[in-house]
C-alpha cells in the first residue's frame, strides 16, 4: 500500500481541507467564528424594560449617528429616530422611533398593510447590513430578521409570536 493511498494519510488530507474551508468560509463553523445574524437576544419576563436585560450600549445622540438604518426607518411615516440600544455584544440593534401620524401605528400596518410592513422590513434588514434588528414605537414593538423575509412568512414578528417572544 502506497503512503497516498494509506487511510491515515486520507485523513489527514481531509482534515487539512476541512481547516482551509473553515478559514476561508468561517460561515461554515461554529457560531461564535461566525455571529448569527438572524438570532434575536433571550426574551425573559421582568429581566429589563425589554425582557433582554442591560443593553450592551445605548446611542442617544441620534442626530449625529450617521448610518444608513437611520434613513431606511424615517421611510415609514416619517418615523425619527429617538434611541438605540444595542444587544448581543452589540451586534442586536433596538430602535426606538416616534411617529408622527397617530393612525399609522406599527400594529396597525402590520396588520392592515403587511406588503407596506414587509417592503419596510427590508429595506430596514439591508440598510442594516443583513443583522436581526428590533422596532419599538410606543406600545408596539416588531423584530424581523432576513430568515423571516426570506422565508415568506411575515416579515416582522410582534408581541406573543413565535420563538417565545412576548410583549410588555
Amino acid at each position: 500500500m502506497t503512503t497516498r493511498n494509506h487511510p491515515i494519510h486520507r485523513r489527514q488530507v481531509a482534515v487539512t481541507v476541512l481547516a482551509v474551508a473553515l478559514a476561508l468560509f468561517p460561515s461554515l463553523g461554529s457560531t461564535a467564528a461566525s455571529p448569527d445574524k438572524n438570532r434575536f437576544p433571550s426574551f425573559q419576563v421582568g429581566n429589563g424594560p425589554l425582557g433582554y436585560g442591560k443593553p450592551d450600549k445605548v446611542l442617544t445622540d441620534v442626530a449625529r449617528w450617521n448610518h444608513p438604518a437611520k434613513r431606511a426607518l424615517r421611510t415609514l411615516n416619517e418615523a425619527k429616530l429617538v434611541r438605540v440600544e444595542y444587544y448581543l455584544g452589540g451586534r442586536y440593534p433596538v430602535f426606538f422611533v416616534e411617529i408622527s401620524d397617530k393612525r399609522s401605528n406599527l400594529r396597525y400596518l402590520q396588520l392592515h398593510e403587511t406588503e407596506v410592513m414587509d417592503r419596510y422590513a427590508k429595506r430596514v434588514l439591508k440598510a442594516n447590513a443583513g443583522w436581526a434588528f428590533e422596532i419599538v414605537h410606543g406600545e408596539d414593538r416588531f423584530r424581523s430578521n432576513a430568515a423571516m423575509v426570506r422565508g415568506g412568512m411575515d416579515a416582522f414578528q410582534g408581541p406573543g409570536d413565535e420563538d417565545g417572544f412576548v410583549g410588555e
